[in-house]
Parts: C-alpha cells; sequence; structure tokens
C-alpha cells in the first residue's frame, strides 16, 4: 500500500505561448506561505495582501486584494492618476453561487456572461495540472485537445480514471 501527501507549500509557473492576437505569458501560483518577490514598483509602506492576484504588466501593474477580486489598485500610485477609473464595462454579478444555480437551473446558458463557466473549467484544468506536476515532480507539457500530457507518459494516470460500470462522463 502506498501513501500520498501533498507537498505543503509550492510554486507553480505555467508558461503561456502567443495564441493569435494574445500575447504569451507567464503566470506563477504561490501556496503554503511562500510568496512572489515584492514588486519594487509597489510603493513604500504598501504590503502584499495575505492572498490574492498580482499581475506585473509592461506599463502598470495591477494587485487585487482577497480571492474574489476585491480592491483592485494599478500601481504605482503615478500611473493609475494617469489612468485613471476604468469604465465599468460588465454587468455586476448577483453572486457567484446564484449564477452557478441560475445555469443549473437553465435559467441562464452555461456560457451566461457573469458566471464564465466557458472559461472557468479550461482554468480549473489549467490549476489541476499544476498538481499533477506537483505528484509526478516534472516539468509538463499540455495537449489540451487529446487531454494528454505528452512528454511524461506516467503522468497521465492523474488526468481521468476509469468509471465502473454504469457510472460515466
Amino acid at each position: 500500500m502506498t501513501s500520498a501527501s501533498f507537498a505543503q507549500s509550492s510554486i507553480i509557473k505555467w508558461e503561456f505561448p502567443r495564441r493569435g492576437r494574445r500575447r504569451a505569458f507567464t503566470a506563477f501560483w504561490y501556496d503554503g506561505g511562500l510568496r512572489p518577490p515584492f514588486p519594487p514598483e509597489l510603493e513604500y509602506g504598501r504590503r502584499l495582501p495575505t492572498t490574492g492576484t498580482l499581475f506585473i504588466g509592461t506599463k502598470a501593474s495591477l494587485l487585487v486584494s482577497g480571492d474574489y477580486g476585491n480592491s483592485p489598485r494599478i500601481f504605482p500610485e503615478t500611473k493609475l492618476k494617469e489612468i485613471g477609473k476604468p469604465p465599468e464595462l460588465l454587468e455586476r454579478s448577483p453572486g457567484q453561487v446564484e449564477e452557478w444555480v441560475m445555469a443549473a437551473k437553465g435559467e441562464q446558458p452555461i456560457d451566461y456572461p457573469k458566471s464564465r463557466f466557458a472559461y472557468a473549467g479550461p482554468m480549473t484544468e489549467t490549476i489541476l495540472l499544476g498538481n499533477v506536476a506537483l505528484r509526478v515532480g516534472r516539468r509538463l507539457e499540455w495537449d489540451g485537445e487529446t487531454m494528454t500530457v505528452t512528454n511524461v507518459p506516467e503522468a497521465n494516470q492523474y488526468i481521468t480514471k476509469e468509471y465502473r460500470a454504469g457510472w460515466k462522463i
């Protein structure tokens, strides 16, 4: 019998290639108390939140406190003053649970604009691939079309499983 446990902390790096008009970019995930380097552009006296998202751009950066898009703030402050408050382009959400229930009941389509189910699946896929990389201890190359890891065949055992008779997705 084998046992498995997950890392107490990790840093996961994803490299996304250029696709159409979207530029290539790199994303990181920090957990277990590990934190990204402090951005030098962030003003003196400001701190990184306990949880949140940090977008480092070429012209300005964005710090979002919390896990649900709370308090987005452009920095450095000089850029915030230069850019100004962005226009509100999307209708505000009634809440993620309410959106999920509305889509599940068929009151709204599965790609209901506020819930963004259309990107939530691929985003979840990406995050979970980080767990697979931790499990096999290797850099993975992913083929989303075939839903397979192309460079570490043994990692594919963690992608899906064989379901018992009568149960399938």
